[in-house]
């Protein structure tokens, strides 16, 4: 705690943090329950939150729970790795960067992602919106599931290897490279009409 020269008056309480959180899913999927990411006690939500912002975390595989979101959250950096998978189930999960590695998975049933960076993802599963504002992002195998949609923006890249998209799928992009890339790469499952 820092005081005032007075030695009474409060200024700030300042908290180190000397781990950064690591997801055991020990206790559920609640993604925002701090003991699932082995904090201490005193550590609240909040707080989560925050170092979700500013530290890399990563999603290792053979756990028994794996996160849920249901709410808005922030991740500086995300690694999913092979074996692992994060859902987004509503709110809105951002990331600077987004790493799904192997047979990793990000879901999303109802909740978005935005993506603000350079990102690889293995497996996407979209069952809702998808935002890709900046850097270059590759998807190796991307599966809707129901009516969803991809939007992106002006700067930003984006590859995908293998699509298998929803009938009523609509995929809203800036004009030339874009539109291009995107009716030789996304793939229906029904022709247009």
């Amino acid at each position: 705690t820092l005081y005032a020269p007075d030695g009474v008056t409060e200024l700030a309480t300042v908290a180190y943090y000397y781990q950064r959180p690591v997801w055991n899913g020990s206790k559920s999927d609640v993604g925002y329950d701090v003991e699932n990411w082995g904090l201490s006690a005193e550590t609240n939500e909040s707080e989560l939150l925050e170092l979700f912002k500013s530290n890399q975390i990563v999603l290792n595989s053979g756990l028994p729970y794996y996160p849920v979101f249901e709410k808005n959250v922030e991740f500086n950096s995300l690694v999913v790795s092979s074996g692992a998978s994060v859902t987004v189930s509503a709110g809105e999960l951002i990331a600077g960067e987004l790493s799904v590695k192997g047979s990793g998975v990000l879901n999303t049933n109802g909740g978005k992602i935005t993506i603000s960076g350079n990102s690889t993802i293995s497996n996407l599963n979209l069952g809702s919106e998808m935002k890709v504002t900046g850097g270059t992002t590759v998807i190796t195998s991307l599966k809707t599931n129901r009516d969803c949609s991809v939007e992106i923006s002006s700067g930003a890249e984006v590859s995908v290897t293998n699509s298998y998209l929803g009938e009523n799928t609509p995929v809203a992009t800036d004009v030339g490279q874009h539109q291009m890339s995107s009716a030789q790469n996304l793939f229906w499952q029904k022709p247009r009409r």
